[in-house]
């Protein structure tokens, strides 16, 4: 089974080549760091190997309206894990530590943020 753990500050270089390396691109990596700077609360979690982060996610807070029907609520983006360690359990155990997690903090629903989904996803 893979290991699920809070981010430790000692994570944060490992958290960012996880985001950068299936990306391509620093930006997903960069919101992570813009949103460790807002008042929300976060759930950050990371798996790793060997002491060596591979697998990142990160679930935000997200304000439903019209108030006061509205309910708390989380968002998950981004899911990453290294390229090389893909396919083999990590952002499902990611995704399901998280929810946890989320249910225990009072979410009401859970919004995934990302892209369309691929042919592979699709087949799923």
């Amino acid at each position: 089974m893979v290991a699920v753990r809070v981010e430790a500050p000692g994570d944060r270089e490992g958290v960012r080549a996880v985001n950068e390396a299936p990306f391509g691109r620093p930006e997903e990596a960069g919101i992570v760091e813009a949103l460790r700077e807002t008042d929300g609360p976060l759930i950050s979690l990371v798996t790793f190997e060997e002491g060596i982060v591979v697998g990142y996610a990160l679930f935000g807070p997200v304000l439903l309206r019209p108030e006061p029907f509205g309910f708390p609520a989380f968002g998950l983006a981004p899911l990453a894990a290294l390229p090389a360690r893909q396919r083999r359990g990590v952002g499902s155990r990611l995704v399901s530590v998280g929810f946890c997690r989320c249910r225990r903090a009072g979410a009401g629903a859970i919004f995934v943020l990302g892209t369309p989904p691929t042919t592979a996803a699709s087949a799923l």
